[in-house]
């Protein structure tokens, strides 16, 4: 009987605090791109992002899950990067990307096809996950960004 009058208390003071407390889902933004490398193997791109937490509490061991996909061809996949968000702030969120045409192109012989027909670029999609430990519940938050990386320039021959 001594622990219902104990828990009972403490159970109605949690409710009335839980009342309190909102919190927010975090938000993922796309801020750009940086082409760091680009030759006739493959294209270096940094990915920004920005994350904000709007809540006063900050939260450590988010975690980014993502695929980068290029023509439709998944290059490549990131799993369980950590990221800790400091309360009410924004966190920069870097995702340095190598592509190598090899994966896009059956030969090279396709790729130097494209570059003398005139493409230029070539679309990229990425599509992730941060989840987030909100109150010991992940809340999932999806990522998704399209744009364009491009192609090397054509050889000059003369």
């Amino acid at each position: 009987m001594k622990t219902i009058k104990t828990i009972g208390p403490l159970l109605i003071m949690l409710l009335l605090l839980s009342g309190c407390v909102q919190m927010q889902n975090p938000t993922v933004t796309f801020v750009d791109q940086k082409i760091n490398s680009v030759d006739f193997e493959k294209v270096k791109v940094d990915l920004n992002f920005n994350v904000y937490n709007p809540n006063s509490v900050s939260v450590e061991g988010a975690v980014l899950s993502y695929s980068v996909f290029v023509k439709g061809i998944e290059c490549f996949q990131g799993d369980q990067i950590k990221i800790n968000l400091l309360g009410n702030q924004t966190v920069a969120l870097v995702i340095p990307v190598e592509i190598e045409y090899s994966r896009l192109f059956a030969t090279s012989v396709e790729l130097l096809s494209s570059v003398l027909s005139g493409e230029k670029e070539l679309p990229y999609e990425i599509r992730g996950n941060v989840s987030v430990p909100l109150m010991g519940i992940p809340i999932n938050i999806p990522v998704k960004q399209q744009g364009t990386i491009p192609l090397p320039p054509p050889p000059k021959l003369f």
